[in-house]
C-alpha cells in the first residue's frame, strides 16, 4: 500500500537479550503515510504503531524459541490535511484507564458527537485494519500488488490468527 517501511525499535532477530523487554513497531516513525485512493479529491493517510515484548515460545512451538506478545497498538485512517477517520485502539497500559480493544470515530457522525466515545471491539489486527481501508475506504494496493493483497494479507492473517493468545 505503501513504500514506507516499518522500524522495529530494536534489534532484529529475536533472543534471550530481548525477552521481557518492550519494543515499538511504526510505520514511517509513527507519522501519517499518505495513501494512494480511487475516491476523487479526497487524500487519506494511515498510521501504524505497536507496542510489543518478546517472551519464551512453548517448548512445543514449531516457529522458534521466541513469540512476541502484543501489549498496546495505535492505528488511524485520516485524511491528509484533515480529520482523523477511524483509530482503532488497544492501550492498556497507560493510565487513561480504558483498557480494552477499542474504536474511536472522527468525522462523518453528523451532529451526534462521538468523538470522546471508546466503542468496545475485539482486538484488531494490522491485517484487518488494511484490509477494511482497502475494501471500505477505497485505498488501492502498491502497483504490482493489486492482485495478491488478498492473498498477502490472508497468509499473514493465518499466521498471526495461529499463535495469538488472546
Amino acid at each position: 500500500m505503501t513504500p514506507a517501511v516499518f522500524d522495529a525499535g530494536g534489534p532484529y532477530g529475536p533472543n534471550d537479550d530481548m525477552v521481557g523487554k518492550h519494543f515499538f513497531l511504526t510505520l514511517q516513525g509513527g507519522e501519517p503515510v499518505r495513501l494512494q485512493g480511487n475516491q476523487p479529491g479526497r487524500s487519506l493517510a494511515m498510521a501504524i504503531t505497536q507496542e510489543y515484548h518478546v517472551v519464551h515460545a512453548p517448548t512445543d512451538a514449531d516457529r522458534g524459541p521466541y513469540k512476541v506478545a502484543t501489549d498496546q497498538y495505535w492505528y488511524s485512517l485520516e485524511e491528509v490535511d484533515g480529520p482523523e477517520i477511524i483509530l482503532y485502539h488497544y492501550h492498556p497500559l497507560d493510565r487513561s484507564g480504558i483498557e480494552f480493544p477499542h474504536m474511536h470515530m472522527k468525522s462523518g457522525l453528523g451532529t451526534v458527537d462521538l468523538t470522546s466515545a471508546h466503542f468496545p471491539t475485539g482486538r484488531v489486527s494490522v491485517e484487518a485494519f488494511l484490509r477494511l481501508i482497502i475494501t471500505t475506504f477505497g485505498v488501492r494496493p502498491r502497483s504490482g500488488f493489486e492482485r495478491r493483497w488478498e492473498a498477502i494479507i490472508q497468509e499473514t492473517f493465518a499466521a498471526y490468527d495461529r499463535y495469538r493468545t488472546w
